[in-house]
């Protein structure tokens, strides 16, 4: 729009009044923007930070990691503002969807089972660990729930505040797949971790909901842990 114009021709307000509501939404944009990326940035030190916590196995899986990075997630979600903790929970999704999920559990089963056996073969792998009862039901069941949550709910929120879907998708991905590299194989559990990352983030996209992500992502944990 030339400076010369005394009215906008699309919105019909002055050129003025145009000028500075165009300039307050870009504002407005930005800010959001720079919130998102301090809430990204407070999730992934707080999360890390949590997650290297001293830990005892035969305790509920290190119940107050998981609380630490239950609090991580609500400030960074008060960072982001008004209206995304309800956004960032599990919202309802079609039987359909929910059956995908197991599909894409049994896939992303296959590629990390495929890919911890060629590292076996290679002799690059640390070793497994046995768990049982309480330990058991936390990998299986509350892990995925919070990871879920966490990396799908939250980081994709402030994801979403900085980028578009494929931007999302992906960096979420790499979070979640940092994030499991922490216990000193990084690179090698970078990976399938970020394959299976980019899986549960695709049935989020596909879904609008945390329920398939949790569903594929508790699937492939049982079946990790017994085989």
């Amino acid at each position: 729009m030339p400076k010369s114009a005394r009215f906008c021709p699309k919105c019909g307000t002055t050129t003025l009044t145009h000028r500075r509501e165009v300039q307050s939404e870009l504002y407005e944009q930005g800010a959001d923007a720079r919130r998102a990326a301090w809430a990204l940035a407070i999730l992934f030190l707080g999360t890390t930070a949590a997650l290297l916590l001293p830990g005892e196995e035969a305790l509920f899986v290190n119940w107050y990691q998981d609380l630490a990075t239950i609090a991580v997630c609500f400030f960074a979600l008060f960072i982001l503002g008004r209206g995304h903790i309800r956004t960032s929970f599990a919202q309802l999704c079609s039987a359909t969807q929910l059956g995908l999920s197991v599909g894409v559990g049994f896939v992303a089963f296959a590629i990390s089972w495929a890919y911890v056996s060629g590292l076996e073969l290679l002799g690059a792998t640390q070793g497994t660990i046995e768990l049982a009862g309480l330990s058991l039901l936390s990998i299986v069941i509350v892990t995925p729930l919070i990871e879920e949550w966490t990396y799908r709910g939250v980081a994709w929120k402030a994801a979403q505040a900085i980028g578009g879907e494929r931007f999302t998708l992906i960096l979420t991905a790499a979070i979640f797949a940092l994030a499991h590299g922490l216990n000193g194989g990084l690179v090698l559990e970078f990976p399938h971790r970020f394959i299976d990352g980019l899986l549960f983030g695709w049935l989020r996209l596909k879904s609008d909901s945390l329920l398939p992500g949790i569903v594929a992502h508790a699937l492939l944990n049982g079946l990790a842990v017994n085989f």
